[in-house]
């Protein structure tokens, strides 16, 4: 009896389960899987019935007053998504996908946000740059696809790799992450973005200005989050990519996936070799054996590259589960020249990095209004320099094990966040925690090892006080084993009326001292390194203001401009300097910084038919130490991009420019005199064509980049930073290149 009790209470708790699912509706939109909150839902049926609904924050809305097994047309709209109608029977469907709307071009953002929303929605001055802008710049890496970008610099290092800055600061005090996870590995303060691959992304968010109540330390400029692909429209799905460049690049990655109505699984893999380039190099370059003499010697170092990724998720009407993993393997080399007299030797050097990374996400309904997430991940980190002594004739060689150096990094995190988001009251809320630790190891360590634990709990309210206008209030606060924090705050203003969206905010913001800069020891016959465990964190005020206009005349014209400005005053900067009367360098908060911009930006699309220009002007005041710039100094740039597909032949033509203007600059001389300095201004134009074929399975492109041939530019400021002490030029790029790429796109 007891059995049969038991089976009749599990059967009927199955039923009213059940039950409950099938009363319930969740929206889904593509291509990202994204739930859509606050979904419009028009219901019709026989005998004039209609009814409306909204979905809640996490995408689903109860259907209720509805009839079982009565047939019922379904109309569902939300912004930058097209409008889906079709019939159901209550009980038949469970979630509803729709597609983005390729007129309104909204995008959908998610970055430092409660829950997805419509970019004109954000409290936050984001920028999108999607897959379809990733494509048609051919952008090969992170660099790439964000080079035509105003307040955004770059600066090149033949070892190092690439380092970008947001704002006028560097970016050590910018955070970027792929699907919410910071990236790790900085190498004097920088990470790599020539190392971030565009294989297998679905778009960027750029957030310009502080982002430290929600994600902590190094973003004072801003934060990058680069987000991949989750979804595809059919339920399989194989991409493979062939790209070559005339300067000796050759790339190939393929990815395939999988999805039935909950599960997705994908999985991509690239191997990306670059066989080096120096000025006297041919136009076109491919692999080919060479006499061992000073043309051995690359100035832009030959690198190998594999990367490898598998994802897997899980969607159902009040819960999603998303679970990553990623290899990254980079090997550099950099040959030496030979050594007199016989020119029979050399030292070549070798720089391995390697990334492994795996995370976790969930994200869940606890109940009306409620929702949570949880981001758990591991990163590891590994840098090794080998330097070997090299017989160029018999390619024998010596390990030369004193020159020789590995560090490694780990990181581990949990973030976690609670979401109340009510359908129609005014005030949303989410709270959270964010948990860290943070390892690194290596001979030029102290100790060999050292780590950090950091514990943080933020909280922020949204006050929708009337009709389009919305305020937010965000506080971070926490525990770090290493020194004492203090509290960071925000507040946003966002009014909305009519065409017209105006932003304004402050924001306080902090960097962390590295691991490296507190407890670096590297002392030997040539060094005197050594780290500064009392650093304090650098501290930052930040004030934004935009405006922005948009508007569309008969569907057909799409009109807006965006005017906008900030400012950042950071102090306690921490750099690097010379013990008085010793050979010590050491680390001190003795700097402090001031930037401030203004941005103008245009664009307009009719159908197939896009334009976009911008123009910013920014000013930096830097203080450091005895020295003061008593001046604001400035520079320009500008940017502009024409894209044209001509819908019958499928035939797309692409242009993008950008102006770099004389960018200042200053160094101690050596009489320690401060100089100021600048480097010359320069410009870069790219082109390119791409033909489509068999309904856009196969799509072919070719082109050309860097047109007027940049490669150096002079500059009076040195190459070294600050505090260098010597002129010269500084690498830019490769010249004038040419592109062609061979992509296959099946769905089936």
């Amino acid at each position: 009896m007891r059995i049969l009790l038991s089976i009749i209470l599990l059967t009927s708790c199955f039923h009213a389960c059940l039950l409950a699912q099938t009363s319930e509706l969740t929206v889904i939109g593509l291509p990202d899987s994204t739930a859509l909150p606050f979904a419009h839902i028009k219901v019709t049926g026989d005998n004039d019935f209609q009814e409306d609904y909204l979905t809640d924050n996490f995408g689903v809305v109860k259907l209720q007053g509805l009839k079982p097994n009565e047939d019922y047309m379904m109309s569902i709209s939300f912004i930058g998504y097209s409008k889906e109608q079709q019939k159901f029977k209550l009980g038949s469907t469970e979630m509803i996908f729709v597609q983005p709307d390729t007129k309104t071009l909204e995008p959908v953002l998610i970055t430092a946000e409660y829950q997805p929303v419509a970019q004109s929605n954000s409290m936050n001055v984001t920028r999108v740059i999607d897959s379809k802008q990733i494509e048609k710049m051919a952008a090969v890496n992170l660099k790439d696809a964000l080079s035509n970008e105003l307040n955004i610099k770059f600066g090149e290092d033949t070892y190092l790799g690439t380092a970008i800055s947001l704002q006028g600061l560097s970016g050590e005090n910018l955070i970027i992450m792929v699907d919410g996870v910071p990236v790790i590995g900085r190498q004097g303060g920088n990470i790599d973005v020539s190392q971030i691959n565009m294989v297998n992304v679905e778009r960027i968010e750029v957030i310009e200005g502080p982002t430290a109540v929600n994600y902590g330390s190094n973003a004072i400029a801003g934060t990058i989050n680069i987000i991949t692909k989750k979804n595809s429209r059919k339920p399989y799905h194989f991409n493979a990519l062939g790209y070559y460049e005339s300067f000796g690049q050759y790339n190939v990655n393929t990815s395939l996936s999988w999805k039935s109505k909950k599960h997705f699984i994908s999985g991509s893999f690239a191997r990306l070799y670059f066989d080096g380039w120096s000025p006297q190099d041919p136009f076109f370059s491919f692999p080919k054996k060479t006499i061992a003499d000073t043309n051995r010697v690359k100035q832009w170092k030959p690198k190998e590259q594999y990367i490898g990724d598998i994802s897997y998720k899980y969607t159902a009407s009040k819960f999603i589960m998303e679970i990553k993993g990623n290899i990254y393997d980079e090997k550099m080399i950099d040959r030496g020249a030979p050594i007199q007299p016989n020119y029979e030797y050399a030292f070549d050097r070798a720089f391995k990095t390697r990334r492994y990374s795996g995370s976790i996400f969930f994200k869940g309904k606890i109940k009306d209004n409620w929702t949570f997430n949880v981001l758990s991940s591991g990163n590891y980190y590994q840098r090794k320099s080998e330097t070997v002594f090299k017989d160029l004739t018999t390619l024998d060689f010596v390990e030369v094990t004193d020159q020789n150096d590995t560090t490694s990094m780990q990181a581990y995190m949990i973030r976690g966040s609670f979401q109340y988001i009510p359908v129609k009251k005014k005030i949303s809320v989410e709270i959270g925690y964010d948990l860290n630790y943070n390892q690194i190891t290596g001979d030029r360590i102290l100790e060999n090892l050292q780590d950090r634990i950091v514990a943080d709990f933020f909280g922020s309210f949204n006050w929708n006080a009337f009709k389009g206008f919305d305020a937010k209030i965000g506080l971070r606060y926490g525990y770090n084993s290493d020194f004492l924090k203090y509290p960071v705050a925000s507040i946003q203003l966002k009014y909305k009326i009519d065409n017209f969206v105006i932003r304004g905010s402050y924001a306080m913001g902090y960097r962390a001292p590295s691991l490296k800069e507190q407890y670096m020891y590297f002392v030997d016959i040539n060094h005197n390194i050594q780290g500064n465990p009392e650093l304090k964190e650098e501290k930052s005020h930040n004030a934004q203001l935009g405006i922005t206009w948009k508007n569309f005349i008969k569907e057909k014209h799409d009109f807006s401009v965006q005017l906008k400005g900030f400012y950042n005053f950071v102090y306690d900067q921490i750099d690097l300097y010379q013990v008085e009367n010793s050979n010590l360098y050491s680390y001190f908060n003795n700097d402090q910084v001031q930037t401030a911009g203004v941005s103008a930006l245009f664009s307009y699309k009719l159908e197939d038919f896009r334009f976009g220009t911008g123009v910013t002007n920014q000013w930096l005041k830097p203080t450091w130490k005895d020295y003061q710039i008593n001046q604001w100094l400035n520079y320009w740039e500008a940017n502009a991009q024409i894209t044209y597909t001509i819908k019958k032949s499928k035939t797309s033509f692409n242009l993008f420019y950008k102006f770099n203007g004389v960018q200042p600059n200053y160094f101690v001389d050596s009489e320690g005199n401060l100089i100021i300095g600048e480097i010359d201004d320069y410009h870069i134009l790219d082109f390119n064509i791409s033909q489509a074929f068999w309904k856009k399975r196969i799509i072919f492109s070719v082109g050309a980049k860097n047109l007027f041939n940049i490669q150096n530019v002079l500059s009076t400021a040195g190459t070294g930073g600050a505090h260098s002490s010597e002129g010269g030029g500084v690498n830019v790029g490769r010249g004038t290149s040419l592109f062609t790429s061979l992509k296959f796109n099946l769905d089936f």
